[in-house]
Formats: structure tokens, sequence, C-alpha cells
């Protein structure tokens, strides 16, 4: 999902990550698709700098269509 913001090759990472076995899904890893959203949303919280989420982070829905367009979720 970073590579996607970072407008990067997202489809070169997804298969990148695909070839060594990584998980690339949220039921990959068994999280709920609401707990990606969540994440998103408070991730620029993490750290007290600048991130590529910016410094308001993703809203709600920004951040389940960043997740549904990388399918992620």
């Amino acid at each position: 999902m970073m590579a996607y913001i970072q407008s990067k090759k997202d489809g070169e990472v997804r298969e990148y990550l695909n070839d060594v076995g990584a998980a690339t899904t949220a039921a990959d890893l068994d999280v709920k698709p609401q707990e990606i959203i969540k994440a998103l949303t408070i991730a620029h919280t993490m750290r007290p700098w600048y991130t590529i989420l910016g410094i308001n982070g993703l809203s709600e829905g920004s951040a389940e269509r960043l997740a549904r367009y990388t399918m992620v979720i």
C-alpha cells in the first residue's frame, strides 16, 4: 500500500512478495479488513515525524479505498 502511495509500481511489489511466499492480503494474515483500515488511520501517530501518510493521516474512507485498490482487502 505504501508503494502505491509513493507512486511506485505496487503490482511489482506484490509480485515480489508473492515470489517469496510473503502475505499480500489481510486474509493471508488472518486480519479483518476493519483492522487494516484502523491501522492505516492511526499509523501516522506511531512516529513523531512526517511520514508518507502525512501529518493528519488517512481518513477512514481513504484508508478503505487504498486497501481495496491495492487488493489488500
